[in-house]
Formats: C-alpha cells, sequence, structure tokens
C-alpha cells in the first residue's frame, strides 16, 4: 500500500482529534497541539498513523504515537517510525525519549531504557500519568 507522511496543518485539527481520541488520547490536547503532529495516510487519504514530536532545547520526545492497526501494518509502521526519526535527525535534535508500554517496538530503533529522571524536566509533563507498565526509552542522535 503507497501511502504518503506530512506534517499535520490547521484543517487537520478536528479530524486528527477524532482519529486520535478513537485510541483514548485526549481530544483537547490534540486540537491545542495539532502542529506538532506527523500523518501518514494512504494515497486516498486515509490516516494510518499519527505522532507528536515536542522539542525542548536540542532535545525532542515523542508523544501520541496513535496506528489505526486496520490500515497500518507492521512494514507501514516500521517505515512512519523510520521517517519521523529522519525529521527529528534533520531538525537537530540530540536526543529523542518516548514512553512506551512496548519498549521491544523501539529498541531496534536505537531506543535504550532510562530512568524517569533522566528525561529533561521540560518534558517530563504527562510521564507520571503514562502508568506503572510503562518504560521511558531514549535515543541519541
Amino acid at each position: 500500500m503507497s501511502s504518503a507522511i506530512r506534517r499535520a496543518k490547521a484543517e487537520d485539527r478536528e479530524p486528527l482529534a477524532d482519529f486520535a481520541s478513537a485510541s483514548g488520547v485526549p481530544a483537547d490536547e490534540i486540537r491545542e497541539q495539532y502542529e506538532k503532529f506527523y500523518i501518514m495516510e494512504t494515497e486516498q487519504g486515509q490516516w494510518m498513523a499519527t505522532v507528536a514530536i515536542e522539542q525542548r532545547g536540542d532535545n525532542a520526545m515523542l508523544r501520541m504515537l496513535v496506528i489505526n492497526p486496520t490500515k497500518c501494518g507492521m512494514e507501514e509502521m516500521v517505515r512512519f517510525l523510520h521517517e519521523i526519526l529522519a525529521v527529528v535527525q534533520q531538525r537537530n535534535f540530540r536526543k529523542l525519549y518516548l514512553v512506551t508500554p512496548s519498549p521491544e517496538i523501539f529498541r531496534p530503533f536505537g531506543f535504550s531504557p532510562v530512568q524517569d529522571q533522566q528525561i529533561p524536566e521540560p518534558l517530563q509533563s504527562g510521564i507520571s500519568e503514562s502508568g506503572e507498565d510503562t518504560v521511558p526509552m531514549a535515543r541519541s542522535f
């Protein structure tokens, strides 16, 4: 399946909130931060995946990764993550962080577990709400 990855635009605000809230992500957070999101979509414009890149200085955090499992298989997800990592590298971030319940997915992409306190303070918002079964991870560039 052919797909494209692009940065979210103002007209994506409501559809993005609907797409992410279907996976339990608070819609209000999405609406307020839509400009941080990247969207993977099919040639027909159907959304496959989305993720926000939150920047603080020369560090960034991936937040609110949402995958549509009926449209985005493993091959597409891998491509999406590779392209998001390329965006992060082009923007010259020193380190990229994320918090996940599935660390095994991110290890092949160069992420390693870290302690919560190793994540820079400006990026720590929301980490405590991620749950006990989540693992903070980081990748250097």
